[in-house]
Parts: C-alpha cells; structure tokens; sequence
C-alpha cells in the first residue's frame, strides 16, 4: 500500500453549470475492457495494469490506498454487498484477491488468495446491485448521489465527475441555452456575417442579368425598319424559297452521337455497396520518382488533379488514360489542388507561397496570389460557399478570400491579369499556433470551417456569426496534418446527420471519427503504420466507408460503423505514394 497523492490531479475550476471533474488519474495500460466497481462511499479502478486503486468518496481527504498483489492485469473488480466489513475482490489471469478495505488502511492487510488457473474471463459479482452504463467513448459507473467514475475506451485516463441534476434537467428542458453546431445550416446568413457578401453580391449579379435579358428580349423581337409601310424592308412578306427544312417525324431511338454528348453513363452510387475487392488502374504520375503531394477528383467524378513534388500539377481523366493536361508555374511543391463546385476552375498553393486558379480547359492562368500577400506559405487552400469564396490558412490564421475572374479574351491583353481578389475576413486560432490543416464544404451552404492548429487542436469556427465556436484540445497525440469531411456526392444520398462526421490523422496516431454535433471521437482506428509520414484518408460517396493510406504502400479500408478494417490493398507502384 502506498499514498497515490502524486499521481491524482485536482480540478479547482468548474469546467461547466453541469459537470465537475474532482479527481483525474492515468494510467500506464488500457483499462477499455477493465470491469469497474463503486460502492456507496468508494470506487475501484486498476492503475498500471496490475495495481488496485480505492478512492473514498465521502470524505476526499482520507488515505488513498493502491493495494498490490497481482502479477497480472486486473481484468475485474467488485465490491461486497456488507457495509462491515466493506470488501472488495479483484481478479487477473493469476489470483482472485478479496481484500479487506478497513483493515487495509489500518495498514493491517489481510489478503485471501485463490489459485486459479485461468481467471481472465471471469466477471466477479455480488449480491451488491450497481448500475453501470457503457457508451462508445466512455465506460461510466455511478458511485453515489451526483458522482460518478469515467474511464475511456481508448486511453488510460481514469475520472470522477460530480453531475448537478438540477442543471442538467435544466439543459435539457432549455435546448436554446446550449449552443449547437451543424454542418448543414439551419439558418440564414445574418447581415453581419462574413458570408453575407456572397448572398448578396449573386442576387444583385441575378437581378442585373435578368433585365438585361429581358431587355435582350424586347429588342431583339424588333424589326431593323420600324415603318410598317415601307414595303422595300421586306420584313412583312414570307420568302419565296425554303432552303433548308428539317424532319420533324423521325423517331429518335435513343443510338445516335453528339458531340456534346458525354461519354460516361450517369448512374446513382449504390447505397448498400460492399467493399471493393480490387485496386482500379494504376499510372505513374511521371517519368522519374517524383512524390504526389495531393490528389482530387472532380465533382463529376471525370477528372483527377493531383499536385506533384516537382512543381506540377496534372489532370487525368478518370480512366487514367491519354496524356494528362499540364498545369505549371508553381516554384515549389504543389501541396493542395482543389475543383470548383461547377469544374470550370482548379485551384493549387504550393511552398512557393503562391496561390494560382487556373482555367480548366485550356490549362491557362486565371489568378494569381503572390507570396508577398501572405507572411508564411499557404498550408491548406479551396473553394467555399459553392464558390463564393476561397478559403486559405497561412501560419496561425485562416483568410475568406472574395474573388471575380475575368473570363473576357483580348487578345491583345492576355498577359495582363484583369481578376482580382478581396480579404473579407481573417480569424486566428487559439493560441496563435500555425493551422496544420483546413476543411470546409463546398457543395452545399455551409457555415463551419475546422481547422487543426500544431498544439494537437482541432477547433471550429462558426463563419454565420464570425468567430470560435467550439475547441477540441488534444485531439492526438500530434498535430493533425488532416481534416476530411464526409462531403457526401451529388450521386447518392445521405441522412442530413451524417453530414457532420469527420475524420482526422495523425502521425503515428492512426484515423479518428468525431462529431460534430457532440465534438468527441466516436471511433478510432488503428493498425496501418504511419510512423514517420503523413497518410492521406478519404471518405466513400456513400459516408459508410474511410480510406486512409499506411508507410508500406498499402490502403486500407474500414467499414464506420463497426471498429474493423475490412481490406487491405497494395500498390505495387511506389511512385504513386
């Protein structure tokens, strides 16, 4: 026995109205699947593994007693349903120990040890009734009254927790009093959002066009010669010869060519989908070992733009064959290629500190951004607000961008650039640490932005009211080096909720799904190495399955709603990664 003051840290402040934390310890081993036991005046808990921890509820001051015995894990625990003596009985793969909790603090141990063969498996229980609650994140054991014992799922970390009820009836009767958050938008932009600029510059740019199509159409039904009686126009008589009519009684059946026509077959994305059960075609990005920094395809799903290393950037097409198109004049590695909402555009930053917008079919420069508009290189960049915007983090902060390109041809003045672009906003992170990653939807209205900041953070931003929302602190064990939401596809549909899941990595800390609207990790996957380099990940059209890459040039695929990894593919290409 021993006093485990040192290891217990106290929690002075109120972290909320509702819930306070009294007491947090760690744990050198997992205690995920550790069986938990709390009395009406005591809670249990393994610590180290090995080690019995009793804390007294009733009075916090008393002796805090680690009893040791067990050479093996504590897999179970459980206390008597007798008050005197108060017992308690823990079991591992080598003893069954029942210990005498008054005498032990007497300093007067009395252990009974039974020798069992195997008591891994085995669930001790008494007479004494307990509830006990298991959710996804933490397994939660009430002790007494407004107290209860918090042990994670996916850590070490062990806490008590004082819950007022009278508070927590209050929340839950006063849903307006809590701030929610949602991908969706459930509101219209307020006037004095950075956002509202958007709205209202398309409807005025709506209005202009529709009168002067209007006014298009009321001149263009006039005849050149506006005198009726002037019978020389010959704008009130029929011609005399048709040269030309066209067959009206033909029946199309459908096997015809156009040549607007697409080649590809627009077909929905199954819901129900399995797996995949093959890699699709494979091409080298370029004649020599050059890295892929970056990768998107279209929203059509017919073009792939990937950055390369090599100061490039390139456009395939979805079948991976042909000669891509090339898009250069980036200095540095192309770090972020991104497609606007309607294709006509494809945005890429590189380490040069530049940011270029480039014209989708000719492959020509639209916009420049030059390195002197931004104090450190851009780390993450994209279209937002279908394409209202461009969203961009450079250092600690994050920049909403308004843009015009000039889609006018003058030959004579190509090389003058007539686009240009507006700062509407900027926003810092907290604690003014450089963003790691950046992530916002495109496709649909939306208000959030996440960002992931070099201090472990993942914090979101509520772009509607023009400030931080909502902190997640030590999100993993390093900075995250990315954010991937479930965007969802124009080819399938999704429940409104699944839109607010998302997924981060980072190094040598696998693949995290949290929620938005709870802002906790709602599973965490591990098992595909990624030690030393970030590792892409990626959501299915469909939200029911993430992709994320590993170090030995695999990817492995899991399924989101159960803690599995269904399939493992290797790339027999190592220029591809």
């Amino acid at each position: 026995m021993e006093n485990p003051q040192d290891i217990f840290s106290s929690n002075g402040g109120c972290l909320s109205d509702i819930v306070i934390e009294k007491y947090l310890v760690e744990s050198k081993e997992s205690v995920s699947h550790v069986q938990l036991a709390c009395s009406m005046q005591d809670c249990a808990f393994p610590l180290d593994g090995t080690e019995l921890c009793i804390w007294n509820t009733k009075s916090p001051s008393h002796q805090l007693l680690i009893l040791r015995g067990h050479h093996q894990p504590i897999t179970a625990i459980a206390f008597g349903n007798k008050v005197n003596p108060l017992l308690i009985c823990s079991a591992s793969l080598d003893y069954v120990i029942m210990w005498n909790l008054d005498e032990c603090r007497e300093k007067v141990l009395q252990v009974f040890l039974l020798r069992t063969p195997n008591a891994c498996g085995l669930e001790v229980r008494w007479a004494y009734s307990y509830l006990t609650w298991q959710t996804w994140k933490w397994k939660l054991l009430y002790i007494t009254g407004t107290l209860c014992l918090l042990a994670s799922l996916f850590g070490g970390k062990i806490a008590v927790l004082e819950i007022d009820p009278a508070a927590l009836v209050r929340a839950q009767q006063c849903p307006g009093l809590r701030q929610s958050l949602s991908v969706p938008a459930s509101s219209c932009v307020l006037p004095t959002s950075p956002l509202y600029l958007g709205i209202a510059e398309e409807k005025s740019t709506k209005a202009a066009s529709g009168r002067r199509c209007a006014a298009q159409n009321v001149t263009k039904d006039q005849r050149l010669v506006f005198h009726s009686k002037v019978r020389s126009s010959g704008y009130a008589s029929a011609p005399h010869v048709t040269m030309f009519s066209p067959k009206t009684n033909i029946k199309s059946e459908g096997k015809g060519s156009s040549r607007r026509r697409s080649s590809c077959v627009w077909e929905p994305y199954p819901v129900e989908c399995a797996v995949l059960t093959k890699p699709g075609p494979q091409v080298a990005a370029a004649p020599t070992c050059t890295r892929v920094c970056c990768l998107q395809y279209s929203g059509d799903g017919q073009w792939l733009a990937c950055g390369l290393s090599n100061h490039l950037s390139l456009v395939f097409g979805a079948s991976l064959t042909g000669t891509p198109a090339v898009f250069s004049g980036h200095d540095g590695a192309v770090n972020t290629v991104c497609w606007s909402q309607d294709r006509r555009w494809l945005l890429s930053a590189a380490q040069d500190g530049t940011l270029r917008v480039w014209s989708a079919r000719g492959a020509e420069l639209a916009l420049l951004l030059g390195r002197d508009m931004f104090s450190k290189p851009i780390q993450s960049a994209q279209f937002y607000y279908i394409d209202a915007f461009i969203l961009l983090s450079s250092g600690p902060e994050f920049q909403l961008l308004k843009y015009h390109i000039d889609t006018c041809k003058d030959e004579m003045k190509r090389y003058k650039q007539k686009s240009k672009s507006k700062l509407i906003c900027r926003l810092s992170t907290t604690g003014a640490v450089d963003v790691t990653s950046l992530s916002a939807v495109n496709d649909f209205y939306s208000h959030i932005v996440l960002a992931a900041g070099r201090n472990r953070t993942v914090e979101v931003f509520d772009l509607n009211a023009g400030c931080s929302a909502a902190v997640i602190a030590e999100a993993h064990s390093r900075p995250v080096h990315q954010i991937c939401q479930n965007k969802g596809s124009s080819f399938t549909t999704q429940q409104p909720q699944a839109y607010n899941l998302f997924l981060t990595t980072a190094i040598g800390d696998g693949m995290r799904l949290w929620d938005l609207r709870t802002l906790r990790c709602e599973r965490h996957f591990e098992g595909h190495p990624s030690r030393g380099y970030p590792c892409g990940i990626a959501f299915s059209p469909c939200g029911r399955f993430a992709a994320c890459g590993a170090e030995d040039r695999h990817v492995c695929i899991c399924i989101l709603t159960v803690y599995k990894c269904l399939a493992v593919y290797k790339c027999r290409d190592s220029r591809l990664w």
